[in-house]
């Protein structure tokens, strides 16, 4: 399932677009606190990295959750695809130090 994060009505746009140019389509938007219901092979599309919590313990934490999911999280603007181009094991490294 796809599910595009959106903070704000006006990011629906850029992620609907980014996943029509990208051959996918969003099964669910959601906003606010991510549902338990995201699970392995998932994919979690949000404007920026950024977008997915207040500060950046919170951002860890919700990149995290999708690591033990096994859910992949594209972004927009920052153009990763985490758990696929660039491992979330690595991109998490940082937070252990």
């Amino acid at each position: 399932m796809v599910y595009g994060y959106i903070c704000v009505n006006a990011e629906r746009r850029a992620i609907a677009t980014f996943c029509k140019q990208n051959g996918i389509v969003v099964d669910k938007w959601i906003s606010g606190k991510l549902p338990g219901t995201l699970q392995k092979n998932d994919i979690l599309v949000c404007l920026e990295i950024s977008r997915l919590g207040r500060n950046l313990p919170v951002v860890v934490s919700v990149l995290r959750a999708c690591v033990e999911r096994g859910v992949r999280v594209w972004s927009v603007r920052d153009n990763y695809r985490l758990g696929e181009m660039l491992s979330l094991k690595t991109f998490l490294f940082y937070e252990k130090r």
